[in-house]
């Protein structure tokens, strides 16, 4: 006998469970549910959905349970908005990084990832490393302004300054390092001339969907070789702090304006695959006040995935392109999300790879065993 449930419970008996199969109407999909591929394309894909392949698989289904709903009706797309995302981890573009740019071309650097970044009709990721010539060193990176042609060149429309490295030239590295981002049309959020800038959202709508983005930092492992405060004040520039309170507030103020709201904060600590308590406050307490999505930065290393209520958290999606020497610290993921007028639809895990200093889509075993202890990072959250 067939049992009919609710998409919801479909859902869920997939998300607890580990090889399971189940069939959702297209438009109830969710991240935690894995879409199928059919013949090596994902189900989620528009032009394969409106394919015969799935139309006939319908039909037969219509076929032979006729009368207990309009599948046709069910199934069939609608047509709603939706955009793709693509979001990745921590860029930083000084040190070794910088001698290769110099030396073969910053385009070089994301040669290998740049054509499916470009693909996606929104792409995020962490800016570790003011770009530009102005201001002084009072901490660590800087990378020269030609830099700046490689972040335009992979495909980026959005980075986050709100991280332990935005001020390393002062002020005026900041400044200049918007400017140039600027130039080349690439959005920036969790900075700015003070706390009310730094907190504001950036708001995106592309194909009719609005996405709002707020960054945030702990501040607890900033350094400075000289006194500054990193985070901005009512007349000092700098970066929005990652407290709950704050945290809590933006989004409650943001949820109504916008389709989907994106939360990124730099946290935890560094070379260590578990989140911190205070990482999972701070996750689930920004879901709980309305965000879809909580992209995690700053650890050099992979963490895991939590589906929390509706909302995804994403604990640390490790170096994108990074000098590091340690083996895990070359481990990352992209994440794409497929994201629409009621919130986002599904993600897919995309393993990667530092070589050198340039990440790489990974495929075949490697690929597989990146999936594995991702799988197993996101296991061990409680």
């Amino acid at each position: 006998p067939v049992h009919y449930v609710s998409s919801a419970e479909v859902a869920s008996q997939l998300k607890d469970g580990k090889g399971k199969i189940g069939i959702l109407p297209f438009q109830d999909r969710q991240p935690s549910v894995r879409v199928a591929s059919l013949s090596g394309s994902s189900l989620s894909s528009r032009s394969l959905y409106l394919s015969r392949s799935p139309k006939t698989f319908l039909e037969k289904v219509k076929d032979r349970y006729t009368g207990h709903q309009d599948l046709n009706s069910t199934y069939t797309d609608r047509g709603e908005h939706q955009m793709t995302m693509l979001a990745a981890g921590d860029i930083m573009l000084d040190r070794d990084v910088k001698k290769v740019g110099l030396q073969k071309g910053w385009e070089h650097i994301f040669a290998e990832v740049a054509p499916r970044i470009r693909q996606a009709d929104l792409a995020f990721a962490n800016l570790e490393s003011p770009i530009g010539d102005k201001g002084h060193f009072i901490n660590m990176f800087q990378a020269p302004p030609e830099a700046i042609k490689g972040v335009a060149y992979a495909g980026f429309d959005v980075v986050s300054l709100a991280n332990n490295h935005t001020l390393d030239y002062h002020h005026a590295g900041m400044f200049e390092t918007m400017r140039l981002l600027e130039e080349h049309k690439i959005d920036w959020v969790g900075a700015g001339n003070n706390i009310h800038e730094a907190r504001a959202p950036l708001i995106k709508e592309v194909n009719g969907v609005r996405v709002g983005f707020l960054a945030y930092t702990e501040m607890w492992f900033i350094h400075a070789r000289e006194p500054i405060s990193w985070e901005g004040t009512e007349d000092e520039p700098g970066v929005a702090p990652a407290r709950l309170d704050i945290i809590v507030e933006d989004v409650g103020k943001l949820r109504s304006n916008v389709d989907c709201v994106i939360v990124t904060i730099h946290w935890g600590k560094e070379y260590i695959h578990e989140p911190t308590p205070e990482q999972k406050r701070l996750a689930r307490a920004a879901v709980d006040a309305g965000a879809d999505l909580v992209l995690g930065h700053h650890p050099h290393v992979l963490q895991g995935i939590e589906f929390y209520k509706k909302g995804v958290i994403a604990y640390s999606l490790g170096n994108f392109v990074f000098d590091l020497n340690l083996p895990k610290t070359w481990e990352t993921m992209i994440l794409e999300f497929t994201l629409s007028a009621t919130g986002p639809l599904d993600m897919k895990v995309i393993p990667a790879y530092i070589f050198g200093v340039q990440p790489q889509i990974l495929e075949g075993s490697h690929k597989n065993a990146l999936y594995g202890q991702i799988r197993d990072f996101s296991l061990q959250i409680d």
